[in-house]
């Protein structure tokens, strides 16, 4: 019997094993050698390191994106312990050679929030069948992991076969082998008689089981995965004693059935997408000594007016560069305009995050209005927040129209974490069940379209200074608008330049950005 550490340098990848539909993929590099402690099973292939909160593990690799564990909790709507912010609950599992660093590339780290437990969402007791799954945030990336399949038993496990558990050393950042042996059924329930029906049972000669194994870990019988070690309380465990494992022979159909289920085949949620907002949408630039530097998103809302959340003024910064606006952004000649003019909510020319972020850009020249690539959107004239579906519509990194889901934050949960809002804000964040991965900060761009019900709902405040964790605030466009005319259906019209020139005026004497009061 014996027990031994090791590196795990790259291997040769192939995955024709798993004989269900969990999406294969392949990648080869060099072979190396590697100390078999069967010869059926090369070292640390297939299990990966597994972190929630204070607990570390280890998984066996179902497929790219599914991890075999003993048991982990869905932090899909889990959040950390904090009075003032709401930070997703996040896993980890780490692949890899520890030896070689691996653990301590972001590559080889790979975020998860969605898993499935046999038996419910509580952490089961060592007398019921402790297996479950986990649904990686992204696949495993077979160029910088060594991450080899390993084929599942299908039937009841031949005693006389080589068998070994892989788990973790005591300081937990190195993989250890170790010889195991199988205990018959009947012999492991005189010991433990509460043993559940389709269980296995092993025992280490070499190591204490109570002291190195922590569950999850894979037991491998003959090169196939034939148990997973269930987790056991050091007060609970007996050193003398077999470990309870729980047998894959008879949990291959729930995991068929598991990784096939809607809940885990759609997670992580797709958050943003391509937009049919596009066309009222416009990215702007400030423009300093030859340099461009991209300040945000703007709504067009009329020819030559643009509603965003702060807007710096050329008349009264003509030091300091020129502003311009670039729309028909989601086609082939994006056409650019310079304003020549800002107003802001109140005249607020820096607000504060707890402040109301509006501010209107007043156009040189009119746009060119076609309806297909640029479109004027309309105020509102109805609450858009009193029912629907909201989305985010802003710019992504490659400057490509995107919208992205918007959760509204009930006003009683937004002044936990944002204790003076300001009077009529909207609280608004991605969904809770989102990957964990990135944030509002990522994926609202400052002055973006928050669109409730189709219906222009509110400008999305500055990302200066943004915290993920908490919600980010928007200013509410219904609340802090005037009704008026900016129908264009006829760009001959003659009436469409009065009207754009009335609403400029109108601009001037802060008539459009007043705030609408409820009876």
């Amino acid at each position: 019997m014996f027990s031994f550490e090791f590196a795990i340098p790259p291997f040769d990848f192939a995955i024709p094993l798993l004989e269900f539909a969990i999406p294969p993929f392949e990648f080869t590099v060099p072979p190396f050698d590697v100390v078999n402690c069967s010869s059926n099973y090369e070292g640390g292939k297939g299990v990966v390191k597994v972190t929630w909160s204070d607990y570390s593990g280890v998984g066996t690799i179902l497929s790219e994106h599914v991890i075999l564990v003993h048991y982990a909790p869905d932090l899909t709507n889990a959040f950390e312990n904090d009075e003032l912010k709401k930070g997703k609950k996040v896993g980890k599992i780490f692949s890899g050679s520890p030896a070689d660093g691996d653990y301590k590339k972001s590559c080889n780290q790979i975020r998860w929030r969605k898993a499935i437990n046999f038996v419910g969402d509580k952490e089961p007791g060592s007398n019921r069948p402790q297996i479950a799954l986990i649904k990686l945030n992204r696949a495993i990336d077979p160029a910088f992991t060594i991450n080899k399949l390993i084929p599942l038993s299908k039937g009841d496990h031949q005693e006389s076969k080589e068998c070994v558990v892989v788990g973790l050393s005591k300081d937990k950042n190195k993989l250890v082998i170790t010889e195991a042996t199988v205990v018959a059924y009947d012999e492991c329930k005189k010991k433990i008689p509460a043993l559940y029906q389709n269980a296995t049972c092993v025992t280490l000669s070499s190591v204490n089981h109570c002291e190195r194994l922590y569950g999850g870990e894979p037991l491998i019988c003959g090169g196939k995965l034939t148990g997973v070690v269930s987790g056991l309380s050091k007060a609970d465990c007996k050193s003398d004693g077999p470990r309870v494992c729980a047998k894959i022979s008879k949990f291959r159909s729930w995991i068929q059935n598991t990784v096939k289920q809607p809940q885990f085949l759609r997670y992580p949620r797709k958050l943003s997408s391509p937009t049919g907002f596009h066309k009222n949408i416009a990215y702007l630039s400030w423009e300093l000594n030859g340099k461009s530097m991209f300040s945000g998103v703007s709504i067009i809302i009329a020819k030559n007016i643009l509603l965003t959340n702060h807007g710096q003024d050329p008349n009264k910064e003509e030091e300091w560069g020129e502003g311009s606006a670039v729309y028909g952004i989601n086609g082939r000649s994006p056409k650019q305009e310079y304003w020549n003019k800002a107003i802001n909510y109140e005249n607020i020319s820096n607000p504060n995050h707890e402040d109301v972020q509006l501010a209107l850009l007043v156009l040189e020249n009119l746009i060119d209005v076609d309806n297909i690539q640029t479109a004027v959107m309309p105020l509102p004239r109805v609450d858009p927040l009193q029912e629907g579906v909201c989305v985010v519509v802003g710019i992504n990194s490659e400057r490509v129209p995107s919208q992205t889901i918007a959760n509204i934050v009930p006003e009683d949960e937004c002044k936990k974490q944002i204790p003076k809002p300001y009077d009529n804000a909207i609280c608004i964040d991605i969904p809770p069940d989102s990957a964990g991965v990135r944030t509002h900060c990522d994926l609202f761009s400052t002055g973006s379209a928050l669109i409730c019900n189709d219906m222009l709902a509110g400008v999305v405040s500055s990302s200066d200074d943004c915290d993920g964790a908490t919600p980010r605030l928007a200013a509410n466009v219904y609340k802090y608008s005037v009704n008026y005319d900016n129908d264009y259906e006829d760009d001959d019209d003659d009436d469409d330049d009065d009207d754009a020139n009335a609403y400029t005026d109108a601009i001037d004497n802060n008539q459009c950005l007043r705030e609408r009061n409820e009876l």
